[in-house]
């Protein structure tokens, strides 16, 4: 039921992201919604189960975006598995840890895209492009994970409720 539930958040993230998020952009910035649900159940469930849908997050943002297959799988992995450490370390209704975890994430993310960028296409100022891009796709990013996570822990809470309810094994 997990695997279905999260295949399920993932591909409605990716047809968000490809086709409603970018209307969302201010000043030609639009926030990563891809990551933001990475990050959040990476939080939620720890970080083996974070680095899985981060490579399957990943992976689909490959194929929807095909811009060098396996860099988003692989970014996606490396946030779902760090963002997941402190799984059990943290009291899960606050917001604030996500919202900070995820704007690590996301500097990190634009950085090593900015990284990939300058090796095979272009050079690019470094401080102009972390200015003018990586720190507002970063901001942004951080308030949207706030709604991102809300929701996400409302869809974890009842998953895990049926979890409970289905694997008990002597019902009274």
């Amino acid at each position: 039921m997990r695997i279905f539930i999260i295949g399920l958040v993932l591909v409605a993230s990716v047809l968000l992201e490809t086709t409603m998020v970018s209307r969302m952009a201010i000043f030609g910035i639009a926030p990563d919604l891809m990551l933001c649900v990475i990050v959040s159940y990476s939080i939620l469930r720890g970080e083996t189960e974070g680095a899985c849908a981060g490579f399957a997050g990943g992976l689909l943002m490959d194929i929807a975006i095909g811009q060098a297959m396996g860099l988003f799988a692989m970014l996606g992995l490396l946030a779902g598995y760090f963002a997941g450490k402190p799984f059990r370390d943290f009291y899960r209704e606050s917001y604030m840890l996500p919202m900070f975890i995820t704007g690590i994430a996301a500097f990190a993310q634009g950085f090593a895209l900015y990284l990939f960028n300058v090796l095979t296409i272009a050079h690019i100022g470094m401080f102009a492009h972390i200015l003018a891009v990586i720190l507002p796709v970063t901001f942004y990013t951080m308030i949207i994970s706030v709604f991102v996570y809300r929701s996400l822990y409302a869809v974890n809470s009842l998953v895990e409720l049926y979890e409970r309810r289905s694997h008990k094994i002597f019902n009274k």
